[in-house]
Order: structure tokens, then sequence, then C-alpha cells
């Protein structure tokens, strides 16, 4: 699978400090939306549009996001959900 360079630029902002300077991760989310063009906003909505379709199954959601620039996980062996937390990326996603 080739993943996008503006998904991984955008999953760049989710290092591993991000509580110092988030009380959630939906502040975090909201700042990397904040920090990412329009355009390549856009192409971050289709991509996780294609996660979601349900051509992977959250192991594999869980092995894309690992390879990407992302610090931190929203999963931990079999806690939290990778799915989920696409879901909620999308969501903030006009």
């Amino acid at each position: 699978m080739v993943i996008p360079e503006e998904f991984l630029t955008f999953t760049a902002f989710f290092h591993q400090d991000f509580d110092l300077l988030f009380p959630n991760g939906e502040g975090l989310i909201e700042d990397a939306i904040s920090h990412t063009k329009l355009e390549h906003q856009n192409i971050i909505k289709s991509f996780i549009d294609d996660l979601l379709s349900g051509k992977f199954t959250e192991d594999e959601l869980r092995m894309i996001w690992r390879s990407t620039r992302a610090e931190i996980s929203p999963f931990r062996g079999t806690e939290g959900s990778c799915t989920e937390f696409l879901k909620l990326i999308r969501s903030f996603l006009a």
C-alpha cells in the first residue's frame, strides 16, 4: 500500500509529548488539521475513507498506522481501536 505523503506529514503531528500541549486527542487532531492545507486535507480525507471502507481489518489498520510518522498510537496490545481513532480524525475533516 502506498500511503500519501500528505497523510504521512499529517501523522507527524501525533508526537509523544502531545499530552503536554493538549488536554486530549481531539485537541491534537484539531491542531494537526489547522496546520494542513485544505487541498492536503482532501487527500487525507480520501485516504481515511479508503482505510475505513471495510477493505482492511483492525490489525491491518494498525500496521498501516505504525508505518506512518506518528510517534503515538491510539491502541496498545488489544486495547484501543485504530478504526475508531481514524473515524474520530475523519469526523474533524469537513
